[in-house]
């Protein structure tokens, strides 16, 4: 190195010292006069929290998120939408908010953050990033946490991770949702929607517990079951590798178009079993289907005994069910 370089470098140290001396003294005073210096905040169990509500009269449409080793959890019934980001260290994520659009990504790279003026990523102060340095604090399970009430403009939510696990509960929103999941479980309760779920996960479960979809799209990649209960849906799409699949449906299975393979497995229908491969063409109109190819596991479909509150918006009624029951009985006579 040149002689420049280091008294460059031994400048650059000696400023540093000086910025933790007094990002330290600082934080002292504003803790001591009650001031909050920082973006995050410490709840009661000593996770490290950064809010961001919604302001009054801003639309978005969209949540983009792409995350390293997070949960990520959607819980319906909130008077007002914001977003928690969990223990996330302020500058090691990006957050953006443009086009409707709102973007979260904490796989960020150096080379991002010396492009923050291309990517969108914005300084903050240097006093974030030695924030809680010299805390003995434990390092609790990262997470975003996006609260949502019944009547949010958000229609289409992105997740992607590499590894965690993602809980939609207790929603009843137009929300459409795609999950890409490396490794961990995507779990749904308590959720409906007039739209759907995708889901690709390569190491993990998918589980629909008293759930109201349109659609419902899942791949496994490598290992990992879909397991449904009292699940109310009109196509259901499966592909999985070594997959197990138990459909709990809501409707009568008669009204569905069913294709299941299970190629180094058995099939279940009701309670039959039915060999590795069951086809059933249903003479309802209503274009319901399901279709389930596994290359290892079971599959089981059965109907379920719940009686779902509301239907999901298609032509089938009540009526049409009965009269569908008594042609089909009819048929069959």
């Amino acid at each position: 190195m040149k002689p420049t370089s280091y008294i460059f470098l031994v400048v650059a140290i000696i400023i540093s010292c000086i910025g933790l001396i007094i990002c330290q003294t600082a934080k002292k005073k504003a803790e001591a006069e009650g001031i909050e210096i920082f973006s995050q905040t410490l709840d009661e169990n000593n996770n490290s929290v950064y809010t961001f509500p919604f302001g009054e009269g801003e639309i978005y449409d969209k949540i983009s998120l792409t995350l390293g080793d997070a949960d990520v959890n959607i819980v319906g019934g909130y008077t007002e939408p914001y977003i928690e980001i969990v223990n996330f260290r302020e500058g090691s994520y990006m957050m953006t908010t443009s086009n409707r659009i709102i973007s979260i990504d904490t796989t960020i790279d150096i080379m991002s953050i010396l492009m923050f003026w291309e990517s969108g990523y914005t300084f903050n102060g240097f006093r974030n990033y030695v924030h809680r340095f010299n805390e003995d604090e434990k390092v609790n399970a990262k997470q975003v946490n996006i609260y949502l009430p019944a009547d949010t403009t958000v229609h289409s939510i992105n997740i992607k991770i590499d590894s965690g696990d993602v809980s939609v509960t207790n929603l009843n929103a137009d929300v459409d949702l795609i999950v890409d999941i490396n490794r961990g479980d995507a779990e749904f309760s308590s959720f409906t929607t007039s739209s759907g779920v995708t889901a690709s996960i390569d190491v993990g479960n998918v589980y629909l517990y008293e759930t109201t979809l349109n659609s419902f799209d899942a791949t496994i990649y490598t290992t990992g079951d879909v397991t449904t209960r009292a699940f109310t849906f009109n196509r259901m799409n499966v592909v999985g590798k070594n997959t197990s699949v138990n459909i709990d449906a809501t409707k009568e299975l008669f009204l569905y178009d069913i294709n299941l393979s299970a190629v180094n497995g058995k099939v279940s229908v009701d309670g039959e079993e039915k060999g590795g491969t069951y086809y059933y063409d249903s003479y309802d109109t209503t274009g319901l289907s399901v279709t389930v190819t596994t290359s290892g596991g079971d599959i089981t479909m059965t109907k379920s005994d719940y009686i779902p509150p509301e239907d999901i918006g298609t032509d089938t009624d009540a009526e049409s069910d009965t009269e569908s029951s008594t042609d089909t009985e009819g048929a069959g006579e």
